[in-house]
């Protein structure tokens, strides 16, 4: 499924397992390396992108007339998009974690507010165990960013874990 236009700068497609079995996900990444404060509205924007070229590809499955009042049939499901900044600094997070706090309102309205939560991974801020939780792509590519200025452990790592390395892209 092709839906780049929103410039992201890497976009997977993902199962994610849960109780009841697994949830087909669309996954953004945004490595950042400078303080972008309105990056939760930026990361909304992106994600209402994608959800609105989703809805018209699946709608194109149910209707060929664009006269309908709602593009989707009831109970059709769309996958869920998650965005996950990678915070490529060692300093912490300079940003918001959410879109509420971007908002000049009263501390009692927060409450009628979407929040928008945003997702950020502070590699240099975590162990390399934390770091490997995400999984050996991801998990593999965040160890490796976070200790890629240790020279030893780059040559260490490539000769150690050829095949694991070979596969972050």
């Amino acid at each position: 499924m092709t839906l780049r236009e929103t410039y992201r700068d890497v976009f997977k497609e993902g199962l994610v397992k849960g109780c009841k079995g697994s949830t087909y996900c669309l996954f953004g990444l945004e490595p950042k390396t400078y303080q972008s404060v309105e990056i939760p509205l930026r990361i909304l924007g992106y994600n209402v992108a994608v959800y609105q070229k989703l809805v018209e590809k699946i709608s194109a499955q149910y209707y060929s007339n664009e006269h309908y009042l709602s593009k989707l049939p009831k109970g059709v499901k769309i996958p869920m998009v998650i965005t996950i900044i990678i915070w490529l600094s060692a300093d912490p997070w300079p940003s918001y974690w959410n879109l509420a706090d971007m908002f000049d309102i009263p501390e009692r309205l927060k409450i009628e507010v979407p929040s928008f939560p945003i997702h950020v991974i502070e590699p240099y801020g975590m162990s390399n165990e934390e770091l490997m939780k995400f999984g050996p792509d991801l998990g593999t590519a965040l160890v490796f960013i976070k200790n890629s200025k240790n020279d030893k452990f780059v040559k260490k790592a490539m000769d150690e874990f050829p095949t694991q390395f070979s596969r972050v892209n």
